[in-house]
């Protein structure tokens, strides 16, 4: 039982409340609820910047959990202790979340939830090997009938990749739409350009320029608290390239 008051942004969630008072609704306090009750959905995200971002969510059924003063939620890698801090998700719901300057294959993680009165819960991940793209390099350019070859470095101890694609034809890639597709970790995968395009040019005029956006994403299993009632912790290993098409 560690005994830390946690920092609270009292000001930005009030005013949050006002805005989206349904979203409000759906919060209770950790005093109210002992550990065995809680849902603890914790996903770690290294997207190939040197970092790894922690994002958390305590539930209590469809409850979102305001930590009260005395229980506090960290984060331990490589020897440093972080608290995971409150903030609020697009949704209005809270969300803890925080990161650290390392993204090293194989590191242990340990999240940590410190109740002041309830037990403590403590889950671990370890972060995966990241598939790194072999072909295509960024930048590189495809005509649009072309055919593409996907490859990318294997771990040897993991079963499959995501592989996720935005295609964009309309130069906002703010509103372009990802599509995603579940591979064998066998470090190859053949595809055509214009099956990765998708839709992306209905409504462009047939001499815009697209571009693709890939993301080969490997994940890896933790072991979350036995002390929840139920969740995960998963960590992702991210690596991103951009592919161009050129007008025809």
């Amino acid at each position: 039982m560690k005994q830390v008051i946690k920092s609270a942004l009292i000001a930005p969630l009030a005013a949050s409340c006002l805005v989206g008072l349904t979203a409000c609704n759906n919060d209770t306090n950790s005093h109210d609820v002992d550990t065995r009750w809680i849902r603890a959905e914790i996903t770690l995200t290294s997207p190939g910047d040197g970092k790894t971002y922690f994002e958390a969510y305590l539930k209590d059924n469809n409850l979102y959990l305001e930590l009260a003063d005395f229980d506090n939620f960290e984060a331990e890698m490589n020897g440093q202790e972080k608290e995971l801090k409150e903030t609020r998700d697009e949704d209005g719901n809270f969300i803890y979340k925080n990161h650290f300057d390392s993204d090293e294959s194989g590191t242990n993680v340990r999240v940590s939830l410190y109740r002041y009165i309830e037990d403590d819960a403590h889950s671990y991940v370890d972060l995966p090997e990241p598939a790194n793209f072999v072909l295509p390099t960024n930048g590189q350019a495809f005509a649009e009938d072309e055919a593409i070859d996907i490859t990318w470095s294997t771990a040897g101890i993991s079963s499959y990749v995501t592989l996720k694609y935005t295609p964009d034809c309309s130069g906002n890639t703010q509103s372009s739409t990802e599509y995603s597709s579940i591979l064998q970790d066998n470090g190859a995968y053949s595809t055509t350009v214009a099956d990765l395009l998708q839709n992306a040019r209905d409504g462009i005029t047939a001499d815009q320029d697209c571009t693709i956006k890939l993301t080969l994403s490997r994940m890896e299993d933790g072991d979350p608290s036995r002390e929840f009632e139920s969740g995960f912790i998963r960590a992702y290993q991210d690596r991103t390239i951009t592919i161009n098409v050129p007008r025809p």
